[in-house]
């Protein structure tokens, strides 16, 4: 038994020996949580594809279908901090359609590249991050983002990380999931493992005879991604307490199920026009790849939020 080695976290992440001995997210199949775009879009809109989907003809179709979008975040310095981003959609299907991290990065400055680079594209209707960096939270807070403060009490990490668990294989099911990976989060640096090869590489803690001590949280390392991603997750859908903190206003919520976007505008006094309907009784001419048509214009359609 050499999980939790050197030796086995090298095999992992070279694909050299695959093994789902010691990982926390054993579930995790390539096959089935990173299909590509084209099977993505049919979990979405329950339609056969077109011939090629990129990148931005999905994200452009979430918005049209009324997603919503919201995000993790892990601080970090040496370690990279962390941003994922997801999408929610109306049958509680999860994408995860961003995740990026940078070393050397002060919270000021990351909640800067976060708010310019993920807010832009996505207008999340929350951050979620880790609660522990206090200031962190009010640079959110600074820059007019949505943020939560979410509850690290005992027992969260585990809760967490099995809310994560319940939408990579629904409980009763065969091999069914509701979770799935944009293909193009790899890593693009040598031995640096981004969120989908934390997947693997992600493991329990071991005895020095090598047994898995299930009653343990996991090994402090390839989790960066995904701490980040069970932040959002655990407070979307798990048992969670948590306060919102915005402009000021700080209000408690307690809530197991995803908050509605009424449920947020009344407790934080957001307005917001709700545009979805518009885009359910499109036709099957805008079902076309914006990428295909250069001319292709307008706005990013879905939810459009102004925060208050």
């Amino acid at each position: 038994n050499n999980a939790g080695t050197h030796q086995w976290a090298l095999s992992q992440i070279m694909s050299l020996q695959p093994s789902s001995e010691g990982m926390v997210y054993f579930e995790y199949d390539r096959s089935i949580h990173v299909p590509g775009w084209n099977k993505m879009w049919e979990a979405l809109t329950g339609e056969p594809s077109p011939s090629m989907v990129s990148r931005t003809f999905f994200i452009e179709r979430l918005k049209k279908a009324g997603a919503n979008f919201y995000s993790g975040i892990d601080w970090g310095y040496s370690n990279p901090s962390t941003c994922v981003t997801i999408a929610v959609d109306r049958k509680d299907n999860i994408y995860v359609i961003d995740a990026i991290g940078r070393t050397l990065t002060n919270d000021s400055d990351w909640v800067d590249i976060i708010k310019r680079n993920i807010h832009t594209k996505y207008d999340c209707q929350m951050y979620c991050p880790d609660s522990e960096s206090k200031s962190g939270i009010d640079f959110f807070r600074k820059a007019e983002l949505p943020v939560v403060e979410i509850d690290k009490g005992p027992g969260t990490v585990r809760d967490g990380i099995n809310s994560v668990k319940k939408f990579l294989k629904v409980p009763g099911t065969n091999r069914d999931t509701k979770i799935y990976f944009a293909p193009d989060l790899f890593s693009a640096i040598p031995d640096v493992p981004g969120i989908l090869e934390e997947m693997s590489l992600y493991h329990k803690e071991t005895d020095q005879t090598g047994k898995i001590l299930d009653d343990k949280n996991p090994v402090k390392e390839h989790d960066h991604y995904l701490d980040a991603l069970r932040y959002v997750i655990y407070w979307l859908f798990g048992k969670k307490t948590g306060k919102f903190l915005m402009a000021g206003a700080e209000k408690e919520a307690k809530s197991s199920h995803i908050p509605s976007l009424e449920e947020i505008a009344r407790m934080q006094g957001i307005q917001y026009t709700d545009n979805r309907e518009q885009f359910t009784s499109m036709g099957k001419q805008d079902d076309k790849d914006p990428d295909d048509d250069p001319g292709a214009g307008g706005g990013s359609g879905g939810l459009k939020v102004a925060w208050t």
